[in-house]
């Protein structure tokens, strides 16, 4: 892989002022097209031909740092990525396309949130549902859980709330859309009702006697005796 550029060191200056200008172009001229697709001229007729040699050396030799510099790169991102992109056949200068960092830094923090989740549900499927299920309601409400969220969420449910009660917790907050958690509703107990009283025909009749018995005596007060 040759560089898209043609070196020329300031050391080169005593030497090219001894040619003549349109022997210096020629020599500038073949060096670029080495350089650029490897084609050596067949011939340079005046004093270039001499020194042709020494430059094509130093082209050779700056290509070949050129391309052990992008292999080191090439490598020390699959160190960090653990493996090469498929658009990667070609060295950028010193870093990777800022996208495809950018998708792998997402990739990777969604990976280890699902995988803390799945350590602290265990064998427990219902509860990894509910986590799910709890990351999922956060992110449809705008406010995705951040990793340091997620670990206050796994503290509080092992902190506030017994094990037989963490997916009933989390599904509560789900069916809510709370962004926290919180201790369970319980329903109100139903107000009792109380014995409905039959009444008695003699407490009946006895009550009826002493209703008109009183009506009675209003009316004798009332007549005067």
């Amino acid at each position: 892989m040759a560089q898209k550029f043609l070196c020329v060191y300031h050391d080169m200056i005593p030497t090219l002022e001894k040619l003549q200008p349109a022997e210096v172009g020629r020599l500038i001229l073949a060096a670029l097209k080495y350089d650029a697709a490897g084609e050596q001229p067949a011939s340079l007729p005046g004093k270039e031909d001499l020194i042709w040699p020494m430059i094509m050396a130093q082209i050779d030799r700056a290509n070949a740092s050129y391309e052990s510099k992008c292999e080191t790169n090439r490598r020390n991102a699959l160190k960090r990525y653990d493996r090469m992109p498929s658009d990667a056949t070609a060295c950028d200068g010193n870093q990777y396309n800022k996208n495809t960092i950018q998708q792998e830094e997402k990739k990777n923090t969604t990976k280890a949130k699902a995988d803390a989740f799945a350590e602290f549900a265990g064998d427990n499927e219902d509860l990894l549902k509910a986590l799910r299920e709890f990351s999922s309601m956060r992110s449809k409400i705008k406010k995705p859980l951040t990793p340091a969220a997620q670990t206050r969420l796994l503290s509080k449910l092992k902190k506030d709330f017994s094990p037989g009660e963490w997916v009933a917790v989390l599904n509560q907050s789900v069916d809510h859309c709370w962004q926290d958690l919180y201790p369970l509703k319980t329903a109100a107990p139903a107000a009792q009702k109380k014995p409905k009283q039959y009444t008695t025909a003699e407490e009946y009749h006895s009550r009826e006697t002493n209703i008109n018995m009183s009506q009675l005596d209003k009316i004798k007060n009332l007549i005067g005796g």
